[in-house]
């Protein structure tokens, strides 16, 4: 993911259990990159991320969202407030 991120600085990645990791930016910037950028795909299954402070417990940290854009071209009128109403 790093060459992915384009990362100025290493990475340190720490396994929690199966599937979730804590990561350790050696730049700040590199991290707000990261949180900010996305979304995020590593061998076909979605990154989901979150901050996290080191001292609360990890199943404590609600990863249940995904921040996603689409694009849809020539979408219908009838279309619109249905859309607008399943983004919400």
């Amino acid at each position: 993911m790093r060459v992915s991120w384009d990362l100025t600085q290493p990475v340190e990645t720490h396994p929690l259990e199966d599937k979730l990791y804590t990561l350790h930016f050696s730049c700040l910037r590199d991290c707000k990159q990261v949180m900010e950028g996305g979304p995020w795909i590593f061998k076909g299954d979605a990154v989901i991320l979150a901050p996290y402070n080191g001292f609360s417990k990890p199943c404590t940290i609600y990863l249940d969202m995904l921040a996603i854009w689409i694009r849809v071209h020539d979408l219908p009128n009838d279309f619109v407030d249905m859309v607008k109403s399943l983004a919400a």
